[in-house]
């Protein structure tokens, strides 16, 4: 829990509603299936973000593994971005003359993902940011390309890192949906061994509302993985997510914007230009989109 006059509601105050059942979250609406390019081993799990929570194909009754402060929609972050928190269930001693053990729900923030600042050198940097958190780390992504083949990459010290490759689905896409490829590889390196395969989200891109979940299936167990690692992976399942429902969102702007945009950008350029013409590296930098 974060500390007092913190802007996240405390843990007490987190929903009570009883969640949808599993096979509602990752069922509807998903018309294809992820390649199977290596086998997933027993006991492997399927994680879906439902608005605000995320659940696991393993939890028992239902109960969420992970919640977020903010559906990832793609409007825009306020300074403190989105806090992640870790649910789990933990096994206390009772101090009933019976002895029995009981369990109680334990949630502990462990990442903010904040947006990358709006200027900027190359690719935007998003930050996954747990240095107040549990983590105790700051991690960052950013997209490692764009067009055909595009993905992401997550990093931070002392974090795993994550390369995030587009895989094509064999199913076409349907008239007024999004007609990106259907799958992410998830791997530790650069052709390294396939580690999750995303799910991605569908988009209804007339309406601009989702259609389906996204969904990631871990090629192990949910016990083969460390809790630490897996904070970290789903904080950037959850951040590229957000990023692209914003890109998907966004009106276009009209002719007028671009001309005002143009001029602003053009004034600003001219603001940081130093003797001999040469531009800062702030000056070369561009707006965030």
């Amino acid at each position: 829990m974060a500390d007092a006059g913190h802007p996240y509601p405390s843990k007490s105050e987190m929903s009570s509603s009883s969640p949808p059942a599993y096979e509602d979250v990752a069922g509807e609406g998903s018309q294809s299936s992820a390649p199977r390019p290596q086998q997933r081993s027993s006991g492997a799990v399927t994680l879906t973000i439902h608005g605000k929570e995320i659940y696991s194909s393993a939890s028992q009754g239902g109960q969420p593994v992970y919640s977020l402060t903010h559906a990832l929609d793609g409007h825009e972050l306020n300074q403190y971005g989105v806090l992640l928190t870790r649910i789990e269930d933990r096994t206390v001693s009772s101090t009933s003359s019976r002895g029995t053990p009981t369990t109680k729900v334990v949630k502990r923030d462990v990442f903010a993902l904040r947006d990358a600042p709006v200027l900027h050198i190359g690719h935007a940097r998003y930050e996954i940011d747990g240095r107040r958190y549990l983590s105790d780390k700051r991690g960052r992504m950013s997209r490692s390309s764009f067009g055909v083949g595009s993905g992401w990459t997550a990093w931070g010290k002392g974090l795993p890192s994550f390369y995030l490759q587009r895989s094509e689905s064999g199913n076409a896409a349907q008239v007024g949906e999004t007609t990106d490829s259907s799958f992410y590889e998830w791997r530790e390196k650069e052709n390294g061994p396939l580690i999750a395969m995303e799910t991605r989200r569908r988009w209804d891109m007339v309406n601009k509302v989702e259609i389906s979940a996204p969904r990631l299936e871990l090629m192990k167990s949910w016990d083969d993985f460390d809790r630490e690692y897996l904070d970290f992976m789903i904080a950037a399942w959850c951040m590229h997510n957000w990023r692209e429902a914003k890109d998907i969102i966004k009106e276009p702007i009209t002719w007028d914007e671009f001309k005002e945009q143009a001029r602003v950008t053009a004034s600003k350029r001219k603001q940081v230009l130093t003797g001999g013409g040469r531009s800062t590296a702030f000056g070369l930098a561009g707006f965030a989109t």
